[in-house]
This record gives structure tokens, sequence and C-alpha cells, in this order.
């Protein structure tokens, strides 16, 4: 722990067990909404990842670039 992460916990010690709990709540609820948000990024990826392959355009990049700046 950091030596601000150790005066933070100090600090929040010397508050009354009702405060600590309030507290330990805030500091709880914002790392669900942390791991809920990664959680969503990560699917993203993963559907992304899980799609490689099923989609084929078709044609060839080298031609039609060839083909574009031959006309």
């Amino acid at each position: 722990m950091t030596a601000e992460g150790q005066r933070i916990l100090e600090q929040a010690l010397a508050l009354s067990e009702e405060e600590r709990r309030a507290v330990a709540k805030r500091i709880l609820a914002s790392l669900e909404e942390d791991d809920e948000a990664s959680a969503r990024r990560r699917a993203r990826w993963d559907h992304l990842r899980a799609g490689e392959g099923i989609v084929n355009l078709g044609g060839n990049a080298v031609e039609d670039c060839e083909r574009l700046y031959d006309e």
C-alpha cells in the first residue's frame, strides 16, 4: 500500500462505525462498477474474436487497388 493509501486508511479507521460502513460500501460499489465496465469491454472483444473468419467479403485487395489506380 502506498503512503497515501495508508494515510487514507488511517483516516477511515478514525471514523465512527457508521461512517466507516458508508465509506466501505462506496468503495466496494466503485469496484463493482469498474468490474462491470471491464466485463462489457471484454465482451465486445470476445465477440469480435469469436467472429473471426465468419465473414468473407471476397475480392483481392491488391487487384482492387491496381484497378482503382490504373483507371
